[in-house]
């Protein structure tokens, strides 16, 4: 899951948006979106 481009380094705030987006989503499919 975790696809992080060694030729495209990321930023202290960009890693932040990352995984705040990731979290979002686990917490999102964790509701049970989909049950």
């Amino acid at each position: 899951m975790d696809r992080i481009d060694p030729a495209l380094p990321l930023t202290d705030a960009e890693r932040d948006e990352l995984s705040r987006k990731v979290a979002d989503a686990n917490k999102r499919s964790e509701n049970g979106s989909g049950r």
